[in-house]
């Protein structure tokens, strides 16, 4: 360099680095510049607004970022940061949180270190309130229940256990608008012709013209901007526009036995077809076409309809994404996708044998977002939210919390609660409420917790904040299937039948302290006392009669609960399954509206081999006699005709097969071996191992086997019977509950 009289240099130094947060619909986004991304696009499509960038990228699972370049914006499966002169970087973050005029990261799995008090706090918002007078502390961590500490690091690391709310920009609210303030910054160019006296009339100046990007304030005045780029800049403040303050609320749920995701305030953007006037039947309407990419209630109308894609837009209403299979487990739905697996790393080294016990495992810890069935018997924890297909292996997807309450779902919201009252009445229990809400479900949508035991009714879709409350949204029918492995089959004693459960009690109490030695003399005293309504196995030699009507799981205990008189429909026998369906296709399309016109059709057709119940009125006759899980669903298969032999009755049970052998004897012909065990007091039934093997049986103790079948002596799987009382005919369905007058 060298002297010049009048003349000025110019020396090029480094970047202007810039880095913020913004909040859009229900996230926290940081903003940083001059960076660009580096990896693969996302997709080709670009957008000229902020606004429109955000809502694409906010509900498109593999965008990662967005950036702003050359006027436009792009984006990308990928949110790691290259420097690049110009560009703007918008990376999607945790789910956000705006307490105590700061936005806050909220990223489950993850804490920090050092303590910056030692003071331990109660609730989320105490302790944010704490952190946010406090320049030092950089986050919240929530360590266990009730226990929030302030934290002072800057480099998280790794905690499956915790939940961390990481302090971002302060922001503001006009208009209700939130803005993010930058101090010593600028933002964009400022429009230097008008400058106004206050933040509020420069807000509604901003929020006015849909090219505003925030304000400015310099020397006094606030000026309105019209870009996105920040400048580091002394004296002046920066107050950069985000989203509108709404109540942004997602939670998944059931219905129609599908996965669905819930978003509010959104409906989709291209919707379909004509008004729908409740969820069920859009439920219902939706699924019935592939098409179909799920349903929106609009507030405006209070009516429903389809969509074809899962494009949102903001607008008062609740938008539903069809998703796939469901699984309601461990107090959670989860979404199941076969042949899939959940994408990236394990959340730690811990393989589980059973799917009960990687689900309760995932469940509990909060950094955990699915499970992934790896192998049999072989099932790792997951900490990402991407499913990609994966040949062999099977993904649940962790959604919203969830209570079980008389085969409903209620997926349960804490932190909000329903905007309308339904009725004044007020409940001790959730459960009281759940019940009184299912009664009134045309119009009751959901329970809300108002405090510790006080739960109120509620009505409509819309939410409201609530600190300490909480909603349980009343999903659809869902019935859980019992984690203890249950044989079920109805055997006969003294012309009555008796519907036998293995690890399985019988609720209520007993008629008396009497024990009984043996199951006959039990069933034997039942049957003469009409308090008496079965007889429950304790352990070795102790049989009580019981008194209630009401069963649930007892792991080691085995019932036998008295049902009435037997008869079989059409000269034959029908095995009932419970949660199953037969496959194949329909011998016909007729529907029989009730089950005893089936039964008697189907052993009257030669192509027939069951019945499968669709719904409570719906029947139809199949072809095929393999059945398959199908949640909901009733399959009746058709036994042969009730053969008797030596006055005992059998009727085969495929497989299953007993555990405890009589003999060694083997006989080649069922007929030999049923006239044999009939013969023998101490033979319980038969087994049949292979075509031309059967071996008799002693005791009660039986077990799934893959290509056996068991022959109980004295049973016939039945569930259909007829009996007369009082001069009444009742007709009895097992293992319906209810007794039907004809």
């Amino acid at each position: 360099m060298k002297p010049s009289k009048g003349g000025r240099s110019y020396l090029r130094g480094g970047f202007d680095y810039t880095s913020t947060s913004i909040y859009y619909a229900d996230n926290i986004w940081s903003v940083k510049s001059p960076y660009g991304i580096r990896g693969p696009r996302f997709t080709g499509k670009t957008f000229s607004t902020r606004n429109e960038a955000l809502r694409f990228c906010r509900f498109e699972p593999r965008c990662k970022a967005f950036t702003y370049e050359n006027g436009r914006f792009l984006f990308w499966e990928s949110s790691t940061l290259v420097e690049k002169a110009g560009v703007i970087a918008f990376i999607k973050r945790g789910d956000i949180v705006v307490a105590e005029d700061y936005i806050w990261d909220q990223q489950s799995g993850i804490t920090f270190n050092g303590y910056d008090t030692n003071k331990v706090y109660k609730t989320r918002d105490e302790a944010l309130k704490a952190c946010a007078a406090r320049s030092s502390c950089t986050a919240v961590t929530r360590e266990t229940d009730n226990v929030f500490r302030m934290k002072t690091g800057t480099k998280p690391r790794n905690n499956v256990k915790k939940t961390s709310y990481i302090k971002g920009a302060e922001v503001v609210m006009h208009e209700k608008r939130y803005f993010t303030k930058l101090s010593d910054m600028k933002l964009g160019t400022p429009n230097t012709g008008k400058g106004y006296g206050s933040e509020s009339a420069a807000t509604r100046a901003c929020v006015k013209s849909s090219k505003c990007t925030g304000f400015v304030l310099h020397g006094g005045k606030y000026y309105v901007t019209y870009s996105w780029q920040l400048y580091t800049k002394q004296d002046y403040t920066s107050f950069v526009l985000n989203d509108e303050k709404m109540n942004y609320v997602s939670y998944s749920t059931v219905g129609q036995n599908r996965y669905w995701t819930v978003s509010s305030p959104y409906i989709h953007k291209d919707l379909y077809g004509g008004w729908i006037s409740n969820r069920r039947d859009a439920y219902k309407a939706c699924l019935r076409e592939a098409r179909c990419k799920g349903v929106s209630y609009v507030e405006k109308y209070r009516r429903w309809r389809r969509a074809r894609t899962t494009t949102l837009v903001v607008q008062e209403g609740v938008a539903y994404n069809r998703k796939g299979k469901i699984d309601v487990d461990s107090g959670y739905v989860w979404q199941v996708t076969i042949n899939a697996k959940i994408s990236g790393d394990y959340l730690d080294g811990s393989t589980y044998a059973r799917e009960p016990k990687a689900l309760d495992a995932c469940a509990a810890k909060p950094a955990c977002t699915g499970v992934t069935r790896v192998s049999k018997r072989r099932y790792k924890l997951n900490k990402k939210t991407d499913i990609i297909k994966s040949k062999g292996q099977k993904a649940y997807l962790k959604g919203s919390q969830s209570v079980q309450f008389n085969n409903v779902a209620w997926p349960k919201i804490p932190g909000q609660i329903l905007k309308h009252r339904y009725g004044g009445w007020e409940f001790k229990t959730y459960r009281q409420a759940m019940g009184m809400c299912l009664q009134r479900r045309n119009t009751c949508t959901g329970v809300n917790k108002i405090a510790t035991r006080r739960y109120q009714l509620a009505r409509g879709n819309t939410m409201k904040v609530s600190e300490n409350g909480a909603v349980f949204i009343i999903g659809g029918n869902y019935v859980l299937l019992p984690r203890i492995a249950t044989i079920s089959y109805t055997t006969s004693y003294q012309d009555y039948l008796w519907k036998y459960s293995s690890n399985s009690e019988i609720t209520g109490g007993y008629i008396s302290n009497r024990r009984y030695h043996t199951l006959d003399r039990a069933r034997h005293d039942c049957i003469r006392n009409r308090h008496c309504t079965g007889v429950q196995w304790i352990n070795k030699k102790s049989y009580y009669l019981t008194r209630g009507t009401l069963t649930r799981d007892a792991k080691g205990k085995k019932y036998w609960f008295k049902s009435g008189k037997k008869e079989t429909v059409g000269g034959r026998v029908w095995s009932h399954y419970d949660h199953y369906k037969l496959k194949g296709a329909k011998v016909t399309n007729k529907r029989y509206s009730a089950l005893q016109q089936a039964l008697i059709a189907c052993g009257n057709n030669g192509k027939c081999f069951g019945v499968n119940q669709e719904s409570n009125s719906e029947y139809y006759l199949m072809k095929g006699s393999e059945i398959e899980v199908s949640r909901g669903s009733q399959a009746y298969v058709q036994g042969d005709a009730v053969v008797v032999y030596g006055d005992y009755s059998y009727n085969g049970l495929s497989g299953y097969q007993y555990v405890d052998w009589l003999d060694t004897t083997i006989y080649v012909t069922v007929g030999k071996a049923l006239t044999a065990c009939s013969k023998d007091p101490k033979c319980s039934g038969v087994t049949k191992i292979t075509n031309k093997k059967f071996r008799l049986n002693t005791g009660k103790r039986v077990k799934p086997s893959t290509g056996c079948t068991l022959y109980p002596k004295g049973g016939i799987t039945t569930t259909y019977y007829r009996f007369t009382d009082t001069g009444t005919m009742w007709e009895v369905r097992s293992p319906y509950s209810a007794l039907i007058p004809l």
